[in-house]
């Protein structure tokens, strides 16, 4: 009857009014009213993952529990307020919701880096990265900490808080290190010649 319910999208608005009520709650929180914040949080989402007519009606309700709060409050210039006044909490739960839903988070892929040294300083610097290929999550988010685990695996600790010690070339081009590893590699690496002779996703060419 529920699963019924939400469908016809009868009880999405209600089910979301009475989550907005239980959030906020503050004097009196307690684990049984988190406990019931929890479940209505996860009945919503089984009521608009798995369609799109289910999200425009989530998205509906959502809009409308939004409309319904600036009313209260009377931001939306036709009247005196309600006797109310505009929750931020709530406010900033419904727009999280609707970013979510609109413009949902891409997953960051986890991107394969190869590690080596230019030809030109095989003599002036020992050793070899020899666990090719190096994940982007092992690493860092910046082309520093590419830099940094570089001299630490090859024992040149001393460059690690230099800069300028050491630089960084992708597809032939000398990268600043405070540059985004993903950005580097979607924006220089996978527009070379070379990733695009072989597959950009393919290991074995994300950083030199």
């Amino acid at each position: 009857r529920l699963r019924r319910g939400g469908r016809d999208g009868a009880l999405v608005p209600a089910l979301l009014r009475a989550l907005l009520c239980v959030r906020g709650l503050v004097l009196q929180q307690t684990c049984h009213t988190e406990a019931c914040a929890a479940q209505l949080t996860a009945t919503l989402a089984s009521l608009h993952n798995e369609s799109d007519s289910e999200r425009r009606r989530f998205l509906a309700a959502c809009v409308a529990a939004v409309r319904e709060h600036v009313a209260a409050a009377g931001l939306d210039g036709k009247g005196a307020p309600q006797g109310g006044r505009a929750d931020p909490a709530a406010l900033s739960f419904l727009f999280e919701r609707l970013c979510g839903l609109v413009c949902p988070e891409r997953p960051e892929p986890d991107y394969p880096l190869q590690l080596s040294k230019a030809p030109t300083q095989e003599e002036f610097i020992r050793g070899a990265m020899t666990k090719n290929p190096y994940m982007k999550s092992s690493l860092g988010p910046l082309m520093r900490d590419v830099k940094n685990r570089i001299c630490r695996d090859l024992d040149m600790v001393g460059l690690i808080e230099d800069d300028n010690g050491m630089e960084l070339l992708v597809a032939g081009k000398i990268v600043k290190l405070d540059l985004p590893v993903a950005a580097v590699y979607e924006q220089v690496w996978a527009r070379s010649d070379s990733a695009l002779a072989r597959g950009a996703g393919a290991p074995g060419g994300a950083g030199r």
